[in-house]
């Protein structure tokens, strides 16, 4: 029926959001959070909660603000590595290649669906 169905919807929100978690804390923060700041991730974790109880609005509001603040980790984070860069006297180019590079792994927070 429609309770069970939506009940495991649940469930299955819970174990991901506490894999996706797991993970985090195996990986270290270290490497998170030199890319994304704290109140970004909890905007996220609440993004989370929010579209797990099915509060559209509410998720919607979260989604925005979580993409305006990981665009705005990640503009601080690029602006560090190439500062970093630039006082080591390394070429800015190839500081911003390697940027770049590792960009593309941001990806994985967003939700398959």
């Amino acid at each position: 029926g429609f309770w069970e169905d939506a009940n495991i919807d649940e469930e299955y929100d819970r174990l991901v959001q506490h894999l996706r978690d797991s993970a985090r804390e195996a990986e270290g923060s270290r490497a998170t959070k030199r890319r994304l700041s704290y109140e970004t991730l909890e905007l996220i974790r609440q993004r989370g909660v929010a579209r797990a109880a099915g509060n559209y609005q509410l998720t919607s509001e979260l989604a925005k603000r979580c993409r305006e603040a990981i665009k705005e980790d990640l503009k601080e984070r690029r602006a560090a590595v190439l500062a970093e860069a630039a006082e080591a006297g390394k070429s800015i180019r190839n500081a911003r290649h390697d940027f770049a590079n590792r960009k593309t792994k941001m990806t994985a927070l967003r939700r398959p669906d």
